[in-house]
This record gives C-alpha cells, sequence and structure tokens, in this order.
C-alpha cells in the first residue's frame, strides 16, 4: 500500500471513529454491566469528556508528527497568524448572522442544535466550556480539516467537502423537523472558512485557534445574556 493509500485509509477510519464515538464511548459501561440510569449527571459529564478527550489524544498520537511540526511552525509567527485570519472570523460572524435571520424566518426557528447548545450551556456552563471550547475545536479541526485534507489534495474539492461535511455533521442527530436541514447552509459556512484558513496556513494550529475563538465568544455570550 503507498503513503497515499495509507494516508486515505487511515483518515476514513478516524472519521469512521468520529461517527460512532458515542457508541464506542459507552460501550465500557454496557461492558462493565452499567444501569447508565443510576449514574449522576456529574459522573456522566466527566465520564464523556474523559472519552472526548482519549479520542482527541488517539488523534493526536496518529498526526503526531504532523501536530507538532505545526505547533513548532506556530509558535515563531503566533501574532501574525492571528492577525491575518481573525478578519476571516468577523466575516463568518456577518455571514452566519445574515445567514441565521433568513432561515429564522424560512423555518420558523433557529436550529435544533442551536437550541441544545444554549440548554447545555444554561444548566451546565462549566462542563459546555470545556467541551465546547477546549475539546471539541481540536477535535473537529482534525477531523474535518486535516483528515479530509488527508483524503483530498485539491484545494477548491477539499474546501468543498470540508464545509458541507462539518455543516452536516452539525444537524444530522439534531433535526427536529425536515425543513430544518436547511440549517447545514448556516453550519457550513463556519466550515469553508475554517478550511479556507487551514489551506492558507498549511498549519492545522491557525484554523483550531480561530475555531476556538469563535465557540469561546458565543459560549461566553450565551452565559452572559
Amino acid at each position: 500500500m503507498n503513503n497515499k493509500a495509507k494516508n486515505i485509509f487511515t483518515a476514513i477510519g478516524i472519521i469512521i471513529c468520529y461517527l460512532l464515538l458515542d457508541i464506542i464511548g459507552i460501550l465500557p459501561l454496557i461492558i462493565l454491566n452499567v444501569n447508565t440510569e443510576k449514574l449522576s449527571t456529574l459522573f456522566k459529564m466527566i465520564y464523556i469528556i474523559a472519552y472526548e478527550g482519549a479520542f482527541l489524544f488517539m488523534i493526536y498520537s496518529i498526526y503526531k508528527k504532523d501536530i507538532n511540526k505545526n505547533f513548532t511552525e506556530l509558535k515563531g509567527n503566533f501574532h501574525e497568524v492571528i492577525t491575518k485570519y481573525i478578519p476571516y472570523w468577523f466575516l463568518m460572524i456577518i455571514l452566519m448572522y445574515i445567514t441565521n435571520i433568513i432561515l429564522y424566518i424560512v423555518t420558523g426557528g433557529i436550529a435544533q442544535n442551536e437550541e441544545n447548545v444554549r440548554t447545555l450551556i444554561d444548566n451546565y456552563p462549566i462542563f459546555t466550556i470545556i467541551l465546547s471550547v477546549l475539546i471539541a475545536p481540536a477535535t473537529e479541526e482534525l477531523i474535518f480539516r486535516k483528515c479530509i485534507r488527508k483524503m483530498f489534495t485539491n484545494d477548491k474539492a477539499f474546501m468543498i467537502v470540508s464545509g458541507l461535511f462539518f455543516g452536516l455533521m452539525h444537524i444530522l442527530f439534531h433535526i427536529s423537523a425536515p425543513i430544518q436541514t436547511l440549517y447545514i447552509i448556516s453550519y457550513a459556512i463556519p466550515g469553508f472558512i475554517f478550511a479556507y484558513i487551514y489551506t492558507k496556513s498549511n498549519n492545522i494550529f491557525s484554523s483550531i485557534g480561530i475555531h476556538t475563538f469563535h465557540n469561546f465568544i458565543l459560549v461566553m455570550i450565551q452565559i452572559l445574556l
């Protein structure tokens, strides 16, 4: 098997694990015959953070060489990277805001995923900060950018697939009505922007950094409100 084929199969394997992560995560409890209904909310939150963190570490272990190289490159020009790509975040916010207004009018409500996130923030703010600000951006960028980049070397194809897949995964399991599928447009916008940033910088920490900043701002706004 040549190196390109190996990269593709590895990326596909990681993506499959990501899609099945909730099932894989609960398997140890099933094997140990643990009644999950009797578990405390605190234990469930800690457990979710634990297996999400373990999955992130697994991806890091697979791409350790590339990730460490990117981190070393970033340390030397962190300020330049941030100032260069922050404007794209503002563009992303504007596009998402306009799109969400239109979709709200068309669908008659906000995206179900957004509703779920707001509920989590209201009820479990610390858990949401750890998961949404510290773990999710790194995991999602390694999945939707790093893995998909291994499969598509053409820039345009990569950005299209990466953006649409990112949007799809943010609505796929959170559709309360068929019309809610339109929200794939709203979620694909940051997917396209993050993919563009990764393409231009060739450094996964550029998109991770902007993604982390984005999630942090949204979570903080919801907490303050």
